[in-house]
């Protein structure tokens, strides 16, 4: 019985041991697999938004150019020089006036830009399109005089007119007489470029639907970062949203350190992001685009529910075996209990029987011969009594000869077992 008690414990924790490695298993590949598709999917989302920051800054590029290119032509267009000349040396006719207002007008509608002003030397507005729209000064004032100085197309950074407070970019472009001296400055047509109607749409769009990606144009400024378009989470930023240049996270604070890369982090709403920065060649700017790590591994996240699921029906699958299995093992233990004790009961009454009736002597012993029954007759005849030889064993009732020999012959019965 003892043995059967072992061997049943035995089972038990063999059948938990191979149920706690097998949850275990389950749990650890479950984690790395969801680690590998987690990677796979970061990394998956930065060649996508690699590949949109450098088709944006490559676009950005192109329209700066072309800006540039027209300034290049006005420089070039003897028709500009020659009717500059006249509007800007003296009175002139009030047809040459207007031709060059409808040139002005024709340039305006043409190309998309928002305000031409016509500018001498002094900065001071001659013509204007629309007619009595002033610039903005100090700013372009300056501008207009850089331009003449320097005798080259300016391109400017975005920045507020007055008095309206216009966001707008300036596109100055100096007038240089043929007909003076070589190349004496005469004034400067200065084109105010409106970023709402081209810039901004340009970096905000994006090629795939999403409810949080973002593309932001962003300038050092002293020991601040500045944003410099409106934002898709939060209005009024143009110009007014700045944060520390030193912030240790914020992605924009990254850029303005250096770092030209894929990174991770928080963006000016302090929500984690995966974001791609990039440089703006010829320009103060860096372009950020970025997506929410919320959204990039919404997926995934989805898809480790139902592996969670997976895995917790098979742990489950795998506890309700080893426990049916651990039934069915207490079963077969409480059977061979009770066909034991059935023996154990059969073998009593059939000892009582011929401890009734039989006139020799009858000792029942255990495996290690302790004597656990005896009739009557051998207790007269060994000369104890019944309860004395329960407590005693078969080899102190003889000689040494005699116990040599029962030993001997257990040795054989064992043998034969």
């Amino acid at each position: 019985m003892k043995t059967v008690q072992v061997q049943s414990k035995e089972i038990y924790w063999g059948l938990l041991l191979v149920f706690f490695l097998f949850s275990a298993a389950m749990g650890t590949g479950g984690y790395f697999f969801f680690e590998h598709q987690k990677k796979k999917l970061k990394q998956e989302e930065w060649n996508n938004l690699a590949a949109i920051a450098d088709l944006k800054v490559a676009q950005i590029v192109s329209w700066r150019k072309e800006r540039k290119g027209d300034g290049a032509i006005i420089m070039e267009t003897p028709f500009i020089e020659q009717h500059a000349r006249k509007l800007l040396r003296g009175p002139t006719a009030n047809e040459d006036k207007q031709a060059f207002l409808n040139w002005m007008a024709l340039w305006q509608r043409t190309y998309g830009y928002q305000s031409i002003f016509l500018l001498n030397t002094m900065g001071t507005v001659r013509l204007s399109i629309p007619e009595g729209k002033g610039i903005s000064e100090p700013y372009s004032r300056a501008l207009a005089v850089e331009a003449i100085r320097k005798k080259e197309v300016i391109l400017s950074d975005l920045h507020r007119g007055e008095p309206l407070e216009e966001i707008h970019i300036d596109l100055v472009v100096p007038l240089l007489g043929a007909g003076g001296p070589k190349n004496l400055p005469l004034g400067v047509l200065l084109l105010e470029i409106n970023p709402f109607e081209f810039l901004y749409p340009l970096i905000q769009s994006w090629p795939i639907p999403s409810r949080s990606f973002e593309s932001l144009l962003v300038r050092p400024e002293g020991t601040e970062v500045v944003f410099l378009n409106e934002l898709r989470h939060r209005k009024n930023t143009a110009l007014n949203l700045r944060f520390p240049i030193n912030e240790p996270r914020l992605r924009a604070a990254i850029a303005m350190r250096g770092m030209d890369r894929i990174i991770e982090g928080v963006d000016y709403r302090g929500v984690a992001v995966l974001a791609a920065v990039r440089r703006i060649p010829d320009s103060p700017w860096f372009l950020i685009t970025k997506l929410d790590q919320e959204e990039i591994y919404a997926p995934i996240h989805q898809k480790a529910r139902y592996i969670g699921i997976l895995i917790g029906l098979l742990i489950a699958g795998a506890g309700l075996t080893v426990g049916l299995l651990w039934r069915h093992q207490r079963a077969l233990f409480y059977q061979k209990e009770y066909e034991g004790e059935v023996e154990r009961r059969a073998l009593a009454q059939h000892f009582d029987y011929l401890s009734r009736y039989a006139n020799d002597m009858i000792l029942l012993m255990d495996e290690d011969l302790k004597i656990i029954e005896a009739n009557d007759r051998a207790a007269e005849s060994y000369g104890y009594t019944h309860e004395e030889l329960l407590r005693m064993r078969l080899e102190d009732l003889g000689s040494a000869e005699t116990k040599s020999l029962l030993l001997e012959q257990k040795k054989k019965l064992d043998d034969l077992e």
